[in-house]
């Protein structure tokens, strides 16, 4: 059978660390007459590889290994012996690429359109090496800190990609299970092979792998992330251990079948441990976060307990768990969009454990945000019913689109007349070039057609249309579809016209505002440094007294 074995290594993918583990493979009578076409995108360490890590996104890279697949099939075809398996293996980053190249080819992106040349539908198993396929967690500050300098310059690009709960990761995972799913004939064999002492990757992190019949996750003791692929040394203690991780990486690459997990050679068992997945059986998920100057308790605790006592525990709940978020950390852009992450990483997560649940939303204010902004990143997101109080989505915010896109199927929109967060610091924040937010929940928003329901006014503030009398509205609508309105909402007519004024001159007014604090401040720093003398002992009471202030300043703008 004539055959192509493709191989992404990870990013310290060096071609010495795999020489030995391809040369045992090509000599073994299995893989005689395969092609191998190993993809090291970074390989050894030097200047160009360095500009490949500063500059190549896991997208781009995937595409160029999509593009090199494509380049043996065509050469393979012209020689007259076209290839009739494929069988694609990723190591830690490399399985990212391995599996987006796949996706891309077959078409599994509506956007993008499939390859013309088929060779997807060749691929008889998905061999993953320590694959990070729910994305790497920053274990430290400093690793947070150049994840978030690559999301705002663009600079390399593989960490703001493959970190946990990126659009990158979140679109492969449930586009690949979607896929997956609706395909007619079995699916390819997949396999995540994983060491016990892993510090990368967590057992639970593959279950969009191990949700189908095919999927397995292989455990291996006292294997880490970088070193069960390579002999650690030339000792006979060290080889005898690289024998026996050499035959079980050869079972898994091509005998190991799922289907029949118990003929586990007699050699290998003791070595390796067969984890199936864990799966739930919920067939509705609700997830309900949280806005500014809230937290995890009060109306989101009271939603939760009565979704649950409605549907006798038979409908998921996820809660946000990012605590209180005040005003102040709403100004500051990166900060709002800090749990981007962390919703889009739990949405795959829920997805994968059952692909056939249906999705709700309640959200408040920050949390609107965070769901606006996931649904235009990560096109394979899909809600059923979506709920909205005090949004703080800009009215143009392209619904449209979501609808058009299947994410989203039902959206309510509750406000509120007296909206401070909404009709004034929003509104206040368009007008210095904040357009990423507005006024949709205190204006509503421009699109509305019979998919959309605008609830207006309740009579109170930001967090009024979620006060406990109105909940059973909510859930009505967010579990059943019933658009009964509540029925104390009051006239129009009895809004606030000073308000509504305020809310439409805020914009005009805010960089006036701006440009007087940064007065204030340019006068501040003249003062204390008005007649500088480094030994005077006015200039050091004037930097104390200023230190005191401004953190006085920012301990109570973060209870704000």
């Amino acid at each position: 059978m004539k055959r192509l074995i493709v191989l992404a290594t990870g990013i310290d993918g060096s071609p010495k660390k795999w020489n030995l583990l391809l040369k045992q493979l090509k000599e073994e009578e299995e893989f005689s007459g395969s092609d191998w076409l190993v993809f090291t995108h970074y390989g050894s360490w030097n200047l160009r590889a360095l500009k490949t890590f500063f500059t190549h996104s896991i997208e781009t890279l995937s595409l160029e290994l999509k593009a090199e697949i494509e380049q043996c099939w065509i050469e393979s075809i012209a020689s007259g012996e076209p290839y009739e398996d494929v069988i694609c293996i990723g190591h830690s980053v490399g399985g990212l690429m391995i599996r987006q190249a796949y996706l891309v080819a077959a078409g599994a992106y509506p956007n993008i359109p499939s390859s013309e040349i088929h060779w997807t539908e060749k691929v008889s198993r998905f061999v993953l090496l320590a694959s990070i396929n729910r994305g790497f967690e920053p274990e430290n500050f400093l690793v947070s800190a150049l994840v978030n300098f690559s999301s705002v310059t663009g600079w390399l690009p593989s960490l703001h990609e493959t970190v946990q709960g990126s659009a990158f990761v979140t679109n492969l995972r449930i586009s690949w299970i979607r896929y997956f799913s609706n395909m007619k004939k079995p699916e390819p064999v997949m396999i995540q092979v994983l060491g016990t002492q892993d510090g990368v990757v967590k057992r639970t992190d593959s279950i969009d792998i191990q949700a189908f019949p095919n999927g397995v996750q292989l455990d291996i003791p006292g294997a880490k992330h970088d070193d069960f692929y390579y002999p650690k040394g030339r000792n006979s203690e060290a080889l005898a251990e690289w024998n026996l991780r050499y035959k079980l990486l050869k079972w898994a690459i091509f005998q190991y079948d799922p289907q029949k997990s118990q003929l586990i050679p007699t050699e290998l068992q003791g070595n390796v441990t067969v984890d199936p997945g864990e799966h739930i059986t919920k067939t509705t998920t609700v997830f309900i976060v949280h806005g500014i100057r809230d937290s995890n308790s009060g109306w989101v605790g009271q939603l939760e307990e009565q979704i649950r006592m409605r549907t006798n525990g038979k409908v998921a709940v996820v809660r946000s768990t990012y605590g209180y978020f005040s005003a102040f950390n709403f100004f500051f852009p990166w900060l709002r969009r800090r749990n981007i992450r962390w919703f889009q990483d739990q949405y795959s997560y829920r997805f994968a454990l059952n692909p056939q649940a249906e999705f709700h939303f309640i959200g408040h204010s920050n949390g609107t945000y965070i769901l606006g902004e996931s649904l235009k990143r990560v096109p394979a997101m899909k809600f059923k019913r979506i709920y909205l109080a005090g949004s703080v989505l800009p009215r143009e915010y392209p619904w449209q689109e979501r609808f058009d896109l299947g994410q989203v199927e039902e959206l309510r929109n509750d406000r509120s007349c007296w909206d401070w967060p909404v009709g004034l610091l929003c509104s206040g924040l368009r007008g210095i070039g904040m357009k990423d937010i507005g006024t949709g929940g205190f204006d509503g928003f421009h699109f509305d057609d019979d998919r959309t329901e605008e609830v207006y006014y309740y009579q109170g503030g930001h967090g009024e249309p979620l006060a406990q009398e109105n909940q059973t509205s909510i859930l009505a609508f967010t579990l059943d579809g019933d658009r009964t309105r509540p029925s104390h909402l009051p006239e129009i007519a009895q809004i606030s016209a000073k308000f509504q004024w305020i809310s439409r001159a805020a914009p005009y007014f805010a960089p006036l505002l701006l440009l007087l604090v940064l007065f204030i401040a340019f006068i501040w720093v003249w003062w204390i440094f008005q007649g500088f003398v480094w030994n005077s002992l006015a200039f050091w009471l004037k930097l104390l007294i200023s230190f005191i202030i401004i953190y006085l300043a920012y301990a109570l703008a973060k209870t704000g």
